[in-house]
């Protein structure tokens, strides 16, 4: 097998072989690539692209203020709103679909554990308003008294009830005291910006009349969330590459479009007791070459932060000024390419090109994409470590898995469907990797056909095919397999490919020829 054989050619990635693959990882994260980029600018500034030292265009790069793009200092993903709203709808995802790849319902636990999926009716038995308290006097004597709080709120700590249930607060600075107002958490802001919002008070608090959002509440319910009973054993772990930005029609919500689905994977995998590392992926072309740097936005046992992943990886402000000004900058640097297999300097090249979505590209844009690029990705990652350039994976390359939306649009929900359909498609690639064929091919089956209605075939073809992209490889040019990595994944292709045969034939279906 290997090398100059044609019985798996088919899991080859070759189309673009003669191209030039210019690899950097980060693995301390965005400060690393700060501090680097940032040498790299100083040092060769003709990395600026043509409209940096002009007013930013709002539209394009998602901000005019110059000070806060050349500063990086971003706090809040630009499209909060359809974060949250995403969010919200893919929570309930989880509850709604069998989710059929690595693991099943039936393995489902309640635990106080925030990595799970929060759970209202658990929580709901225990709910409760959160109070805050209001004195308007306080608010027009010394605004500032708490330089934390809004003004005329006073924490709970410095309030004290008397015989009456009346609370009350003693200024330490005047003495004077001031009566307050009981209200639920949350309203005074709400007052603020809505003051003839009508209100009522229930049970001595302020509240609104209709419900409305920003006011908060709690639990006495500890365990309000649901995730999925982890075995004994060593501790499972994925690698996932979501990639980052999008071309230039591509707004930040189809930036976010294309990374939901692994944002997904990484959120039901650690209900599952898997471990994620989630990575920023920059992957462009420009001319025949192809750049791909990437640095972690969650690495294992961190919680998954949704807003921190959106701001590298969907956030116009970062995608747009820094990331291209630095990125030019480090192609640029002598450093670069030392430990290429083709060592340069990139000195023409710019931080930006065409970005690379799809996981293949025919009939799409002539360029290599993500699987060919992710699999000498992985092969150049590997020979680093080995050579003790970088850190070690403690993964095999199987499970370092590079996704996303292989044609994003800028309207999120209507690309729910395809959200999902790449969600269990990664999903199904760690169940292939972690348990039998058979019983991954009959959780497929059950999904597809029985509760979907697809057909049998259109279950057989879309194996078939994740299977062939799951055990692909780079056979020839920059980082191709080696010739024992080549037979490694032909053979392990071929007894997963055994395996769902032998589940085909139990249920008296015709089996997946290569």
């Amino acid at each position: 097998m290997g090398v100059g054989t044609n019985e798996f050619d088919f899991l080859k990635t070759d189309r673009y072989d003669e191209w030039t693959y210019n690899f950097k990882a980060f693995p301390d994260g965005i400060t690393q690539f700060y501090k680097v980029g940032k040498e790299a600018y100083d040092k060769y500034p003709e990395a600026r692209y043509s409209w940096a030292d002009k007013k930013p265009d709002p539209s394009f790069v998602g901000s005019s203020n110059k000070a806060l793009l050349d500063s990086g200092d971003l706090k809040k993903f630009e499209n909060d709103y359809i974060l949250k709203k995403a969010i919200d709808d893919f929570e309930f995802l989880f509850a709604d679909i069998d989710m059929g790849g690595a693991f099943t319902k039936d393995k489902l636990i309640i635990t106080d554990d925030k990595r799970g999926i929060f759970d209202f009716g658990l929580a709901s038995k225990g709910l409760f308003r959160k109070q805050e308290y209001y004195s308007a006097e306080l608010k027009e004597d010394n605004p500032f008294e708490f330089p934390n709080k809004l003004p005329g709120i006073v924490p709970w700590e410095m309030v004290y009830e008397d015989k009456m249930k009346q609370y009350w607060y003693t200024s330490e600075d005047t003495s004077k005291k001031y009566q307050l107002q009981l209200r639920q958490e949350g309203l005074t802001e709400i007052l603020s910006k809505q003051p003839d919002l009508p209100v009522k008070e229930l049970n001595g608090m302020l509240i609104p009349v209709k419900p409305i959002k920003g006011l908060k509440f709690g639990t006495t319910t500890k365990k309000a969330y649901v995730m999925f009973n982890k075995s004994g054993g060593k501790a499972k772990k994925v690698e996932l590459y979501v990639g980052i930005g999008g071309l230039g029609n591509l707004n930040s919500e189809g930036m976010l479009a294309r990374a939901m689905p692994l944002m997904l994977v990484s959120r039901y995998l650690e209900m599952a007791g898997i471990k994620t590392r989630i990575n920023a992926t920059r992957a462009y072309t420009t001319s025949n070459d192809m750049i791909m740097f990437t640095y972690p936005v969650k690495d294992y046992g961190e919680e998954l932060n949704f807003n921190q992943i959106a701001l590298n990886v969907a956030d116009r402000r970062w995608f747009r000024w820094n990331l291209w000004k630095y990125t030019g900058a480090i192609l640029r640097t002598e450093e670069f390419g030392k430990n290429s297999e083709r060592p340069r300097r990139a000195k023409n090249f710019n931080g930006y090109g065409s970005t690379v979505y799809a996981q293949e590209v025919e009939g799409w844009q002539d360029m290599p994409g993500m699987l060919e690029g992710g699999n000498r990705y992985k092969n150049w990652y590997f020979n680093q470590m080995e050579r003790g350039l970088l850190p070690p994976i403690d993964v095999s390359r199987n499970l370092m898995l590079f996704g996303g939306l292989e044609d994003p649009s800028n309207n999120l929900f209507t690309q729910r469907q395809d959200i999902i359909d790449e969600f269990f498609r990664v999903l199904d690639v760690v169940d292939f990797n972690f348990n039998k064929p058979e019983k991954a091919a009959e959780r497929i089956r059950r999904r597809m056909v029985v509760e979907e209605g697809k057909s049998v075939k259109e279950f057989k073809n879309y194996v078939l095919k994740t299977l062939g992209q799951a055990y692909s490889y780079a056979a020839e040019g920059m980082y191709a397999a080696s010739p024992e990595r080549q037979d490694e994944l032909d053979e392990e292709y071929t007894e997963v490919l055994r395996g769902v045969n032998s589940y085909l034939s139990s249920i008296k279906e015709l089996t997946i020829k290569n």
